[in-house]
């Protein structure tokens, strides 16, 4: 048993199953104030439907995918070193905008890292349940090589 992987062969219907990309992902949060306090007023993503202790974000774009934020209450676990959500990584557009992003986490007084590599910009910081959040800007060679550098998802 066990699963194939994708590309190997064709399904039962003919074709190959071909995501087009993230719909969505869901963030399970302690305060879902504090974290829409980070993600909406601060990263500047819209508030698409909030519901009780769940709240829908987007990003801007013709495609942009959704981040769902579910509180779990100010005493459950962080899991740290198991399965899971490990980070979640935002495109923008052009380098001013995390220009603006540095400007905003300093004055909020949050810790974040600003680095540059293999025709990446980056602003790297952490959610109100210490998430790791990225803001990636692509260079047009990164855009046209299509494959994300090992370190920036950390398995390097």
């Amino acid at each position: 048993a066990g699963c194939r992987l994708a590309g190997q062969e064709e399904g039962a219907v003919g074709r190959r199953l071909a995501p087009t990309g993230i719909y969505s992902v869901a963030v399970q949060v302690r305060h879902l104030d504090r974290s829409l306090a980070f993600y909406r007023d601060l990263l500047g993503l819209r508030l698409q439907h909030q519901e009780g202790q769940m709240a829908q974000l987007h990003g801007y774009g013709d495609t942009a995918p959704s981040l769902v934020l579910l509180e779990v209450g100010g005493h459950a676990p962080r899991l740290g070193g198991g399965s899971g959500l490990v980070r979640v990584a935002w495109r923008v557009d052009n380098q001013a905008d995390l220009d603006l992003a540095e400007q905003l986490l300093q004055r909020e007084g949050l810790t974040y890292q600003r680095r540059h590599e293999e025709g990446l910009d980056i602003v790297d910081t952490r959610d109100p349940d210490r998430t790791h959040v990225l803001l990636v800007w692509l260079s047009p060679d990164a855009v046209a090589d299509d494959r994300l550098p090992p370190r920036l998802h950390g398995w390097e």
